[in-house]
């Protein structure tokens, strides 16, 4: 979109349906003008956007995943867990005291049977440093194991730029290997943060085609009206994710929304939960 003058909602708007991305100034204007309950021209023409965005996603599904936590579970029994399962993947979580090599024997054996996932970016730095590995090359020996997927959880704040990007090389490693990934969006983070931070995930979703889906973590107080305009940002600036969500791999956010807010979020492009 052009950037050399301050556009109004509507040349957004219109850029919009011929296809443009919607910038990070565009997306804060186009918030901005959300907050204004006067008419259309900002409320809902913004909401009307996200949702004619919605309907050509996937519809709503449940997210299918069985958690196994190795240390409460014996790990002999992993195997038959895994061919019993209902679910469609397992999602591992190791016990500190466990070696490289037991852990990545028990990810090939899983993934015989089942599609598998383990970690997040922060968990990876640690083993790595655990076992004395580097980023890269633990990523590689998990692929090699059969690891599918991992989740991209992590408590960065909005404003610490050296601990987002730390997650995001952590995620380029993943990638590279062919390990599917989340992405997570705090609603803790302002509305400049939460455009930029999406701005972030969609070029590196263009560089890699790594992100399964993007979770809007919970993790501050918000309003109803709060939560659908980062839902509705989010359906409206991920223009090359199919997925949005409430859960990740080790857990879900849907019961702390009544079940008209519910119906609300899935209409301005949550999908998953």
């Amino acid at each position: 979109m052009n950037k050399a003058k301050k556009p109004s909602t509507d040349e957004i708007l219109a850029a919009l349906e011929k296809g443009e991305r919607l910038g990070i100034d565009e997306a804060l204007i186009f918030l901005s003008a959300s907050k204004k309950m006067l008419d259309r021209s900002g409320m809902e023409q913004f909401f009307d956007a996200a949702r004619a965005a919605a309907r050509e996603r996937p519809a709503w599904q449940r997210l299918d995943v069985e958690v196994v936590d190795l240390g409460k579970t014996p790990m002999h029994d992993i195997e038959s867990i895994a061919e019993q399962s209902d679910a469609d993947r397992l999602f591992l979580q190791f016990p500190q005291a466990i070696s490289a090599d037991a852990l990545f024997n028990i990810i090939e054996r899983v993934a015989k049977h089942l599609p598998v996932g383990a970690f997040t970016p922060k968990e990876i730095l640690d083993r790595s440093a655990q076992f004395k590995m580097k980023v890269a090359d633990f990523c590689k020996s998990l692929a090699l194991a059969g690891l599918s997927f991992s989740s991209g959880a992590f408590s960065a704040k909005g404003g610490d730029v050296e601990a987002i990007d730390e997650m995001f090389s952590v995620l380029m490693q993943l990638a590279k290997v062919k390990i599917k990934v989340s992405a997570f969006l705090p609603m803790s983070f302002s509305e400049e943060e939460k455009a930029i931070h999406l701005a972030k995930l969609r070029e590196f979703h263009d560089r890699t085609q790594a992100i399964s889906f993007v979770v809007l973590h919970l993790d501050a107080k918000f309003s109803d009206r709060e939560l659908l305009r980062t839902i509705a940002l989010m359906r409206l600036m991920l223009d090359n994710i199919e997925t949005i969500s409430l859960s990740d791999y080790t857990f879900t956010q849907d019961k702390k929304l009544d079940a008209d807010l519910f119906r609300q979020c899935l209409e301005v492009g949550l999908n998953l939960s």
